[in-house]
């Protein structure tokens, strides 16, 4: 997503996940998140479900509800949504519109379960519900919470399934249209998991904060969504033990538990929660830790939104009164900046060049986040070279032709001797 000024408050859409428990075969846990003031928020929810453990007889049936609760600051115009779930336990049936868009006013682009459908794509398969809908007319505002679309699964065996809201190419829900009170493209940001269903015993399971994480900042987890849906006395909780691998060597336990990384990697951190019974569950997932610094990426284009190629663009960057560095892209390429390793806070860009008019804007860097933005500026043709003659150009043309005139002269004068010696 593209940066925004300091004095822009982005709104900054998160994932939540509602608890919900139907019977001691089902259960529903949530992340560890909650939701902050004025902003929207994208959750799943179940609907109903039916009790029993599936046999040879009976198969039970599980109701999903993806909702939007959108805040008076946001509305939307369409999303493209896609949710993962464990199709050896699970098994998508069917998938319903809710009610964030009146009947009849939307283009359906893409209806795809378990890769059948309409206009199915390269990331549908069959653990796969995808849906991508365009609204066509305008944007629907908040303050509200709607009922994006329901699933319908059929529970084929004893297991559990994680769900995840994503975008098959950024990893992020999208949601169209979705604008803070700015105007500015409101982002989404989301968990690796959403909830975990479980109809089988002891069931591990962790969330992970914050949505950054940083080298030596501290990362935390929380295990208290393990859950047994078959015994959930507090007295069976409280006998419950956890131990952590962090996947750098370290190890911990309890419940929540808090460590810092020395260095940006991909670590695999896994949780075994263990009864008083000795029954334990396993379960790992992969945490990504990124440098505390951040980057900025900039697009430089004219008033038209054509990118500059004809001129050098000179780029100043400030923080406060210091100069940290001065760059200048080619002339003839798209004028482009990467400032990498930058130190978090706001920073002062001069933008100059032949044909360019002087321009000053403000970016602000987060850590562990690279921002890219595009650039403005007024662009005019360069004022081209005086070619009139100066001075001292008449003078060497006067001296020449005084020159060539005293040359001319003298080759006269020398012809006129000759011809009165033959006389």
């Amino acid at each position: 997503m593209g940066g925004r000024i300091s004095t822009v408050r982005k709104t900054v859409l998160v994932v939540l996940l509602i608890i919900s428990v139907y019977s001691t075969s089902v259960q529903f846990l949530p992340p560890a998140l909650a939701q902050s003031g004025g902003t929207s928020v994208l959750y799943v929810s179940p609907i109903s479900s039916s009790s029993a453990k599936p046999n040879s007889s009976f198969m039970p049936s599980l109701s999903l509800a993806v909702n939007l609760n959108l805040s008076s600051a946001d509305s939307v115009s369409g999303y493209d949504i896609y949710m993962s779930y464990n199709s050896t336990v699970l098994d998508a049936t069917g998938v319903q519109l809710g009610d964030l868009f009146p009947t009849g006013t939307t283009v359906n682009a893409t209806y795809c379960v378990n890769d059948i459908g309409y206009n199915c794509l390269g990331y549908d398969s069959i653990n796969i519900v995808h849906l991508s809908i365009a609204y066509t007319g305008g944007t629907v505002p908040g303050p509200s919470t709607y009922t994006v679309f329901t699933v319908q699964f059929s529970v084929l065996k004893i297991g559990h399934s994680f769900f995840q809201l994503f975008n098959g190419t950024t990893g992020s829900p999208n949601v169209f249209g979705a604008v803070d009170s700015s105007g500015l493209p409101a982002s989404l940001s989301v968990l690796t998991w959403n909830g975990v269903y479980s109809n089988d015993g002891l069931q591990a399971f962790f969330n992970v904060s914050p949505d950054i994480l940083l080298v030596n900042n501290p990362v935390y987890f929380d295990a208290s969504a393990s859950f047994n849906p078959e015994n959930s006395s507090s007295s069976y909780r409280s006998g419950l033990s956890y131990n952590w691998d962090f996947g750098d060597g370290s190890t911990g336990n309890g419940v929540t538990v808090s460590h810092y990384y020395t260095s940006k990697n991909n670590y695999d951190v896994s949780l075994v929660v263990t009864d008083t019974l000795g029954n334990s569950s396993i379960v790992s997932r992969t945490v990504v830790v990124v440098p505390a610094l951040g980057v900025l990426v900039l697009s430089i284009k004219d008033q038209k939104g054509e990118p500059v190629r004809n001129q050098s663009v000179i780029l100043a960057l400030y923080n406060g009164s210091i100069l940290v560095e001065t760059l200048a892209s080619r002339a003839g390429t798209d004028a482009q900046f990467r400032l990498s390793e930058l130190i978090p806070g706001t920073y002062r860009l001069d933008f100059s060049g032949q044909g360019i008019t002087p321009a000053s804007k403000q970016e602000t860097v987060i850590a562990g986040v690279t921002r890219t933005d595009v650039i403005f500026l007024d662009v005019h043709a360069p004022t081209p070279p005086d070619s009139s003659p100066d001075v001292w150009t008449y003078l060497i043309v006067g001296i020449i032709v005084a020159i060539l005139i005293l040359g001319a002269l003298d080759v006269m004068r020398e012809r006129s001797r000759k011809r009165r010696r033959r006389l």
